[in-house]
């Protein structure tokens, strides 16, 4: 990853060459498919909400609210009930769980903006390559009003992979849709992997971008402090298939692990094998011919 990495426009990240001129990172729509192998399909109920429109101290009349008194916890827990109202939807679905990139990467790396004000907290030289992302898969009532996005956690606590850097790629579906869809993996003889597309707004260099083929691995930049826009394309799977890459026909991403490196003091040549009957027929053929060369010889 190219190094001072800096905002020049709103689609644009500039990096400068030896020579002195400047390179870019232009921001595009991408397709990222991951493949889903470990994931938890939820139905959750829930029937009330914050009401964030409902201020309970400016509501509250005169200073009552201090008073450490039984009729004034009373007033300001009425208050505080009054600041939940009913939630809209009250049974939602999603697909949640750890993916992986198929071929691509994404690189999250910090880059420089001149419209902020440089803090502390701003990590410069912050890099990190991702190959897993966990996905979450929600269910909307209106599909066009949520849209998904790609974005960086740093020091994730959640249940997935917690107290480490976790890339997260939220994306939604209909509740309909998605409650079909569960139902149908829930029917499935097993767990099927699931191979989820999404149209994502990221950066690619245009040097990449430039001369790669079309089957050529893809490396993408996400800034650590942006969240990416990002729609669900399509997701699929193989009706009664075991779950593995290779019975979906998707290409296995091969992840180095170190702790699978072959050792080299075990290697081993396979010696070819053949068919017994091959051999059989090899062996009434040599007799054949050395009876042939005896009568040839009392002949003369």
């Amino acid at each position: 990853m190219e190094k001072d990495l800096e905002f020049e426009r709103t689609n644009a990240i500039s990096f400068s060459i030896s020579n002195g001129n400047k390179l870019h990172y232009f921001e595009h729509w991408h397709t990222l498919r991951i493949v889903l192998s470990d994931y938890d399909l939820v139905r959750a109920v829930g029937g009330f909400e914050q009401d964030f429109e409902k201020n309970i101290f400016s509501d509250f009349e005169g200073d009552e609210w201090q008073a450490r008194t039984k009729e004034g916890f009373e007033a300001y827990n009425k208050l505080r009930l009054a600041q939940i109202k009913p939630a809209p939807g009250r049974t939602g679905y999603a697909i949640t769980g750890l993916g992986q990139i198929e071929r691509d990467r994404v690189v999250c790396a910090f880059v420089r903006d001149p419209s902020r004000t440089p803090s502390d907290r701003d990590d410069t030289a912050y890099e990190k390559t991702f190959r897993d992302v966990i996905v979450n898969v929600v269910s909307v009532t209106d599909q066009d009003a949520n849209a998904g996005s790609l974005f960086l956690f740093k020091e994730d606590m959640g249940d997935i992979r917690p107290g480490s850097d976790n890339l997260h790629l939220t994306l939604y579906m209909t509740a309909d849709q998605l409650r079909d869809l569960i139902n149908e993996i829930r029917s499935s003889k097993v767990r099927p992997q699931l191979q989820v597309a999404a149209l994502v707004a990221i950066y690619q260099s245009e040097v990449e971008a430039g001369l790669r083929d079309w089957h050529h691995a893809q490396t993408f930049l996400l800034p650590d402090q942006n969240h990416a826009p990002a729609r669900l394309m399509q997701i699929r799977f193989g009706f009664d298939k075991p779950g593995t890459l290779e019975d979906l026909d998707l290409p296995d991403p091969q992840p180095v692990r170190d702790e699978f490196v072959a050792d080299t003091k075990a290697t081993w040549v396979a010696q070819p094998t053949f068919p017994t009957a091959n051999l059989k027929s090899i062996k009434i053929a040599l007799w054949i011919i050395a009876v042939a060369s005896v009568l040839r010889l009392l002949i003369r």
